[in-house]
């Protein structure tokens, strides 16, 4: 068991796991979307990926911690796409660093209104429109300034894209956990 002080409970072997489990068949999606769709279309399949299975996990975990140990798995499970723009370790570091900014986020609005779905949605459409100026610095951080104009259309649409997954996130991950199934796992995760 993980254990640490604060607002990061126990985190144990099982749930380790299934976030684990979560972020493979997130990547495992990713990778059929790589070779399914074009760059761009794929960019937001992966987005929409990203922040599906985020809201999928914080419906079962309530502790933080969660989020940014999916959000670098994805990036370990993925190292070779291209879908986000930095590959390798770069690419590992700019998904941690996405997970912090997740985290931070959604303990800053989720202590300060106590209203879950508005401070998820606000963590995932921040976290998500900074992939692309992550990807950027990782990438050159001469590029931000020569092609501001792109990344700064990459931050909207992320931004765009995130918000409208969330608010179908916030729709359909209540539904897909009353399935027998669902409740089975999380009785076996809990």
């Amino acid at each position: 068991m993980f254990a640490m002080k604060g607002n990061v409970y126990l985190f144990s072997l099982r749930e380790l796991l299934f976030v684990l489990a979560t972020a493979l068949i997130t990547s495992g999606a990713m990778y059929l979307s790589y070779h399914l769709f074009p760059l761009q279309s794929h960019f937001l399949v992966s987005l929409s990926l990203l922040v599906f299975g985020v809201w999928f996990i914080l419906s079962f975990f309530h502790d933080y911690g969660r989020a940014l140990t999916f959000f670098t798995a994805v990036g370990f499970f993925t190292l070779p796409l291209n879908d986000f723009g930095a590959t390798g370790f770069g690419k590992i570091v700019m998904f941690a660093l996405a997970g912090v900014v997740f985290e931070c986020v959604l303990f800053f609005f989720a202590e300060r209104c106590r209203m879950l779905v508005f401070a998820r949605a606000s963590a995932s459409v921040i976290s998500s429109a900074l992939l692309p100026l992550l990807s950027a610095l990782v990438l050159s951080p001469a590029s931000i300034l020569t092609s501001f104009q792109e990344i700064l259309n990459l931050v909207a649409l992320a931004s765009v894209t995130a918000l409208v997954v969330s608010f179908i996130s916030s729709l359909v991950v209540p539904y897909i956990k009353r399935h027998a199934l669902m409740l089975k796992l999380e009785a076996y995760v809990a």
